[in-house]
C-alpha cells in the first residue's frame, strides 16, 4: 500500500490532518494539488513512489508499504531583519524556517509556524530576540553565543532571573525550562502532578520521547536491566540526532532529523521493558 503522512494540516478535497496516515489509491503520473492557507503544493505521487525526488518530500519503504512524508509547509511571506545589540550584528530570515546568522554563520534555526519578528531586549550580557505568533518563540544569545532557541509557553521575568518554559507535548508531558541569571541553564520538568501509569504498548513511544527531550536517565530505566548503559549518553549516540518519529507498526519507528530519514528501528519487549532495539 501507499500512504501519505503530512507534518502539517492541509487540504485536498477534504482535510489532511497533521501526522495522520492516508491511503493513496489509483496513483497516476500527474500532479496533485494540496492546499495550505490557500497556497498550493504540487506533488507527483507516482513519480515519488518510483524513485523521484522533491524538496520537503521523503519516501520511506517498509516491508511492502511505501510512506510519503510531507515536511515543511510553504510560506509566501519572506521576512528579513537586521539588528545590532551589544556590538553584535544579527541577520534574521523567516520563511519556512527561522534562521539567525552572525558573520554569515547560522547560529540558530527553528521550524517556522507563523512567526513574525517582534523585538529584542538586552540584560547584562544576554540578548533576547522575540518572535510573535500563535505560539511565541525566543532566541537567547550571550553576546554572539547561542544559549537557547525555541517556542515558549510561559515567561516569568524577575529582577535578577528570567524563566522560559517550553512544553514538549510528548507522552510524559515534559517541559523544558531555560533559566537566565548571570549564566544560562536549561533543565527538564514534568508538567503533570499525577503518577504515570505507563501502558506497556506505549513504552517505545515514551522511550523515544525521552531521547528527544534529553531525559536519558528515564529512557535508560525503560531498558531491560542487562541492556542499560553505564553512561546514559550512549543511548543518544546509538540513534544519532533526530527530532521526529513516526510509528510504522506498534514497535517499529521511522526516525527523522528535519526532513531526512535517520533510520528505521524495531523495539522488542519483554516483561514491559525494552529487551532489544534493532535497526531494520
Amino acid at each position: 500500500m501507499n500512504y501519505l503522512v503530512s507534518k502539517f494540516t492541509c487540504f485536498c478535497q477534504k482535510p489532511i490532518f497533521e501526522n495522520a496516515k492516508y491511503t493513496l489509491t489509483d496513483v497516476k503520473d500527474e500532479y496533485t494539488a494540496l492546499y495550505f492557507s490557500n497556497t498550493p503544493i504540487y506533488i507527483n505521487f507516482f513519480n515519488i513512489i518510483n524513485g523521484g525526488k522533491q524538496k520537503n518530500v521523503v519516501k520511506v519503504n517498509y516491508l511492502n508499504d511505501c510512506y510519503i512524508f510531507l515536511f515543511c509547509a510553504p510560506f509566501v511571506d519572506f521576512q528579513v531583519h537586521e539588528i545590532s545589540a551589544l556590538n553584535v550584528k544579527f541577520f534574521i530570515t523567516i520563511s519556512n524556517r527561522l534562521t539567525i546568522s552572525v558573520d554569515g554563520e547560522i547560529l540558530a534555526e527553528l521550524e517556522n509556524v507563523n512567526l513574525t519578528y517582534s523585538h529584542y531586549e538586552t540584560k547584562k550580557d544576554f540578548i533576547y530576540i522575540y518572535f510573535s505568533g500563535e505560539r511565541p518563540a525566543v532566541a537567547i544569545f550571550k553576546k554572539n553565543a547561542l544559549v537557547y532557541c525555541d517556542y515558549y509557553d510561559e515567561l516569568n521575568k524577575g529582577e535578577e532571573e528570567v524563566y522560559f518554559l517550553t512544553r514538549l507535548y510528548d507522552t510524559l508531558n515534559h517541559g523544558r525550562v531555560c533559566k537566565i541569571n548571570s549564566e544560562a541553564e536549561t533543565y527538564l520538568v514534568y508538567l503533570d502532578d499525577y503518577e504515570l501509569n505507563l501502558k506497556p504498548e506505549f513504552t517505545a513511544f515514551v522511550f523515544l520521547d525521552c531521547v528527544i527531550a534529553g531525559n536519558l536517565k528515564y529512557a535508560n530505566n525503560l531498558l531491560k536491566k542487562e541492556m542499560r548503559e553505564q553512561d546514559e549518553k550512549n543511548i543518544a549516540k546509538f540513534f544519532g540526532e533526530f527530532n521526529y518519529y513516526y510509528p510504522l507498526e506498534q514497535n517499529v519507528f521511522a526516525l527523522f532529523k528535519k526532513d531526512a530519514l535517520q533510520g528505521i528501528f524495531k523495539f522488542e519487549m519483554e516483561n514491559d521493558t525494552i529487551s532489544n532495539i534493532i535497526e531494520v
